[in-house]
């Protein structure tokens, strides 16, 4: 990987560099992957013979974020198998942090994995995670390398 050298990328650079590493990563695993321009996915990769995966993804730049967390608004982001959710966290001159959630993990929500419902409220309803330092240690079974692994577990090539 190479390191984030750039601390001040805006919102569009930094999705454009969250999935073209993202994209590159599957491709080193033997994944096929498919690019859209869509805000339901951003990739779909095929993972094995004949196991399809659509991947949303999200980034941020933890030295840029006051109060950091990411979300997924719940109109478009529907946890299922066959979805996964990369999170891309850049910070100051190391490399980025990847970490790939299956989608399934927001079924049942807790202090890191979050789901909130504002009813009655101008704000959609969302599924997230808080990114605040006591709790980044819980994300660590989630590294990208460990679960593509576990991925390709089930789905043999």
């Amino acid at each position: 990987m190479m390191k984030s050298r750039k601390n001040f990328m805006n919102n569009v650079q930094l999705g454009k560099f969250a999935k073209h590493l993202v994209s590159k990563e599957f491709k080193i695993y033997g994944c096929r992957v498919s690019e859209y321009k869509s805000r339901l996915n951003d990739l779909t990769i095929k993972a094995g013979i004949d196991s399809y995966f659509d991947v949303q993804i999200r980034s941020i730049q933890l030295s840029k974020s006051k109060y950091p967390y990411i979300f997924f608004y719940k109109h478009h982001f529907y946890p299922r198998a066959n979805l996964l959710a990369v999170i891309v966290i850049l910070r100051y001159g190391i490399d980025p942090s990847l970490y790939l959630i299956p989608s399934t993990v927001w079924k049942s929500p807790n202090d890191v994995f979050l789901s909130k419902d504002y009813e009655n409220k101008e704000s959609n309803p969302w599924w997230g995670i808080q990114l605040i330092d006591n709790r980044m240690n819980r994300l660590d079974p989630f590294t990208f390398k460990l679960q593509v692994e576990k991925l390709f577990e089930r789905t043999p090539l």
